[in-house]
């Protein structure tokens, strides 16, 4: 088990992160990992999320609602929602347009809502194994690593994984 000492050794400073969140993390961590190598051909990438929707669908129907509720929420109604839109896709523009029109257009297709979903995982993926989001700490980010976990595990589990 991971603990304060091994947290303050990691970061050269006294660091406090929850237990809960701590948590969080690693069941992302360990979550995605595991999808990157069954569902996602060894390697995540944005670019790929429309095969990785397209492959889910055509197998059988994936109930996503839950998921997409959460982050159409957290990415386009919340207080102060354009930051963490414009923090999660961090130049992606790409990304940034794809998520964007699929949490906001009327006229969306199912694939091109689980492609943005996959985006979005991908994307927080990118931001904590790549830092930005231990610049604040992973602050408020707990309930969106928890359900970007819940989504990988459904996917897992409806690919037959």
């Amino acid at each position: 088990m991971i603990g304060k000492k091994d947290l303050d050794l990691i970061f050269g400073q006294p660091v406090s992160l929850s237990p809960a969140l701590l948590d969080s993390v690693l069941r992302f961590t360990l979550a995605f990992s595991y999808a990157e190598h069954k569902i996602m051909g060894g390697w995540a990438s944005t670019r790929e999320s429309r095969n990785y929707a397209e492959t889910l669908l055509s197998e059988k129907d994936f109930k996503f609602d839950l998921f997409e509720n959460y982050f159409l929420n957290r990415y386009t109604k919340e207080n102060g929602f354009e930051q963490k839109f414009c923090i999660l896709c961090n130049n992606d523009n790409q990304s940034y347009d794809q998520i964007n029109a699929a949490f906001t257009s009327n006229e969306t297709s199912n694939i091109d809502r689980l492609e943005a979903l996959f985006r979005v995982c991908i994307r927080l993926r990118n931001n904590l194994f790549h830092g930005e989001k231990w610049s604040y700490m992973l602050r408020d980010q707990e309930s969106n690593l928890d359900m970007a976990t819940k989504f990988i595990v459904a996917a897992l589990r409806h690919s037959g994984e």
